[in-house]
């Protein structure tokens, strides 16, 4: 079947496809439960970790300048504050969860299975893991990471496949 869209609220397109009027539905896009294939998830993984390393190193240089903006008005002031001596605490930036990865890679699963998936990998790898919420990239090896995300999302597939009907999912 072809289905042609009539009505949008907005349109998108990717490398793939375009969602617009009149154009023919995006029905195989649509209908696949995870964003990168599986054989695809090291370079995915590398990839996303290296974005975020980035963010954070960039959070923390504004972080410094700011910083440093202050402590120049500060000087010229003369006197500081009580409350911008309490408040000179920097922010802790923690690693990557796992559970935040794997729904990006699976956007159709609630995080509560993609957590639910990633401790029943771990604990089939015999990793320690009391809350799958609070397990991080840096828990792991980064080749321990892929293949704990790797096989949670063949879980997660597992199981969105076994609560839709084989029509919605072409």
């Amino acid at each position: 079947h072809e289905y042609r869209i009539i009505t949008l609220l907005r349109t998108h397109a990717d490398q793939q496809s375009k969602v617009a009027l009149r154009q023919i539905y995006p029905i195989d896009q649509a209908t696949g439960l995870l964003s990168v294939p599986i054989e695809e998830f090291e370079g995915f993984v590398d990839n996303l970790l290296n974005v975020a390393a980035q963010r954070q190193e960039n959070q923390e240089i504004q972080e410094i300048e700011n910083e440093d903006e202050k402590a120049r008005q500060m000087s010229k002031r003369g006197k500081e504050s009580a409350f911008a001596k309490r408040s000179k605490k920097r922010v802790d930036h923690s690693a990557m969860p796992l559970v935040q990865i794997l729904h990006k890679v699976a956007p159709f699963a609630d995080p509560a299975l993609c957590a639910s998936c990633i401790m029943k990998a771990m604990t089939m790898a015999e990793i320690p893991c009391p809350n799958a919420f609070k397990a991080t990239v840096d828990d792991l090896s980064f080749e321990e990471t892929v293949e704990i995300l790797q096989k949670a999302a063949v879980h997660v597939l597992q199981t969105l496949q076994s609560v839709s009907r084989p029509c919605d999912l072409g």
